[in-house]
């Protein structure tokens, strides 16, 4: 199992790095080469865009399903 010192610390890194990633992205917008206008960062930005939704959706909808289903039995119980 992971500390919690161990998930702070790489929560940080992982925070770090996409502020590092924005700026980068920044000073080339800056300098007149924008990173976005690549097909390639579109492509990508999208399918985690994509991804990202389909797996809350799946999340939330089978946390929607258990707690219907776990009314249901406690109303069976009683």
């Amino acid at each position: 199992m992971l500390s919690g010192a161990v998930i702070i610390v790489a929560s940080f890194a992982y925070l770090g790095l996409l502020f590092g990633i924005a700026y980068y992205a920044d000073h080339r917008a800056d300098a007149g080469r924008p990173v976005i206008a690549s097909p390639y960062i579109y492509s990508l930005s999208l399918a985690v865009y994509a991804t990202a939704w389909t797996f809350y959706g799946s999340v939330g909808g089978r946390r929607a399903t258990e707690s219907a289903s776990c009314r249901s039995t406690s109303a069976r119980r009683s």
